[in-house]
């Protein structure tokens, strides 16, 4: 689990309510290991210009800038997979673009694989290498246009993180398949993900992307 760190759509989730966000923040110091990655978890904080205000309590912040102390807490981490559960659901667009920017940026240069889970066909199309859309549990035909599919080709990341990350599995998922109340959430579906690599899992609400990447 070390390695893993996980963004979800609700940041008030991942924090205590009755603790100060500088608390919070330094508990998840703690845990890092790595003296290279302690000493430079400060400058995720201001990437996201969240530098001031940390002895406030998670009520005294906007859900938006909660969120981005969360992004800020899972990369400090340097994880080798992130997982993004609509993380710019409490962002106006534009910062929600400047902070998937940043996102992108730091994963590219740890190294660090990303699952991005949107209903935003757009983001997906211009943020992740391979996306896959689900609709009822399942993967249904590619919706995004084709000249959107390789968009984030152009972005220059995709060759450089091919080259300095082998294609080596970090998810192997096959044919998973999860019920709830006899009824099938999602339904045979397999995923693999080559360290350093970026895929979006895209579809509307219901249609088990939160649930896919919980199992």
């Amino acid at each position: 689990r070390r390695h893993l760190a996980f963004v979800a759509q609700n940041p008030a989730s991942a924090l205590d309510p009755l603790r100060t966000l500088q608390w919070q923040w330094d508990q998840n110091l703690s845990t890092i290991e790595d003296l290279d990655a302690r000493r430079d978890a400060p400058g995720f904080l201001a990437a996201f210009d969240i530098t001031d205000r940390l002895s406030a309590f998670p009520d005294e912040w906007s859900r938006g800038m909660l969120q981005r102390l969360v992004i800020a807490m899972a990369l400090a981490r340097r994880p080798k997979l992130l997982v993004m559960d609509e993380p710019t659901s409490a962002l106006d667009p534009i910062l929600g673009a400047e902070v998937m920017r940043h996102v992108l940026r730091h994963t590219r240069d740890l190294g660090t694989s990303l699952i991005l889970v949107t209903h935003h066909l757009g983001l997906a199309a211009a943020l992740t290498q391979r996306h896959i859309h689900l609709r009822a549990g399942r993967i249904v035909p590619d919706l995004l246009p084709l000249s959107s599919r390789f968009a984030v080709t152009g972005h220059g990341n995709t060759a450089s993180r091919q080259a300095h990350n082998p294609l080596v599995p970090i998810i192997d998922a096959r044919n998973v398949t999860v019920a709830l109340g006899g009824r099938e959430i999602v339904s045979d579906v397999s995923l693999q993900l080559n360290a350093g690599a970026s895929i979006a899992i895209v579809g509307e609400s219901g249609a088990g992307k939160s649930t896919l990447v919980r199992a």
